[in-house]
């Protein structure tokens, strides 16, 4: 079986479009074996995908996009 990715998703507990929910069932119905949730600056979605994630065989990937500033500009990490 080949493994599909996606290493970079945002939910709507940040700037995405879609629940951690959504974001994790669509992954599973684009075949996405693993997903990385990476909102800005929160974590507060990963348990809501975690569930969903067990419920379809996705493996969650917990991340976070974290913003900084330097020297006047602002960074996503």
């Amino acid at each position: 079986m080949t493994e599909l990715y996606d290493l970079h998703c945002h939910s709507t507990a940040s700037d995405g479009a879609l629940s951690p929910t959504e974001l994790v069932q669509r992954a599973h119905q684009q075949g996405v074996t693993s997903l990385a949730l990476t909102d800005h600056d929160t974590t507060e979605g990963l348990t809501e995908a975690q569930l969903c994630a067990d419920a379809t065989g996705v493996k969650l990937i917990t991340g976070i996009e974290l913003s900084t500033n330097w020297q006047d500009k602002c960074f996503h990490i």
